[in-house]
Parts: C-alpha cells; sequence; structure tokens
C-alpha cells in the first residue's frame, strides 16, 4: 500500500474494543518488492513504527533480527547458502541474540492494543 498512515487507520477503524494487532514494519533489509507490481515503499525506525501506530490505546515496539542477522541478509547468495552456514546457524542466533540491544536490526514488530 502506497499509504502506511491510512492503512494503520483502517486496521484502527475495523478493529473491535479491546482488540490487538501484530504486526512487523522493515527497517535494514534489501530490495523486496516486485518492481511495477508490489513496490516496496517504506522502512520505519522504532520511533516511526510507534508514530505510526500512536492512535492505539497501546503500543509496544521491539526489535527483531539483530546485527548479525542484518549482515548474512546483505551478504552475497553463495555465502549465505553454504554448508558451513547451517552448521553455524545455532551460534549466530545466539551472536544475533546478543546485538539486538546495539541498533542494527531488519525489522519492528508492533504490538498496538485498543
Amino acid at each position: 500500500m502506497r499509504d502506511a498512515a491510512a492503512a494503520v487507520a483502517e486496521i484502527h477503524r475495523v478493529l473491535k474494543r479491546g482488540g490487538a494487532v501484530l504486526c512487523t514494519v522493515p527497517f535494514l533489509h534489501p530490495y523486496h518488492g516486485t518492481r511495477g507490481r508490489l513496490p516496496d515503499f517504506w522502512r520505519f525506525t522504532e520511533e516511526g513504527a510507534a508514530q505510526l501506530f500512536s492512535g492505539f490505546t497501546s503500543v509496544e515496539v521491539r526489535r527483531a533480527g539483530g546485527a548479525v542477522f542484518v549482515l548474512r541478509v546483505f551478504s552475497p547468495p553463495l555465502l549465505r547458502k553454504a554448508p558451513s552456514s547451517r552448521l553455524l546457524a545455532p551460534l549466530v542466533n545466539v551472536l544475533d541474540r546478543m546485538t539486538l540491544r546495539f541498533g542494527a536490526t531488519h525489522l519492528f514488530m508492533v504490538l498496538a492494543r485498543e
């Protein structure tokens, strides 16, 4: 959708009283749209995601995927798909969780309640 604020306003409008919405918003991620059909319009900071959902009664924004995940996403496909990357996955996941507090993330999860 070209107008993220209008989409969130519509979610807010149709959400039942006491309802909640869990939404993910992209931040640092390679282009993931389909040129011409489903373009990639938006990237949101933590503050931007909170502002987008500010019309709700409560809003929580959390990071998902730390710096290690971001580096892996931007690495060449050959490196990402190497057999050794599967063997190192548990270690990579632990390191990734440890880096969440340092700022780099690939998306934010937003839990908004009405």
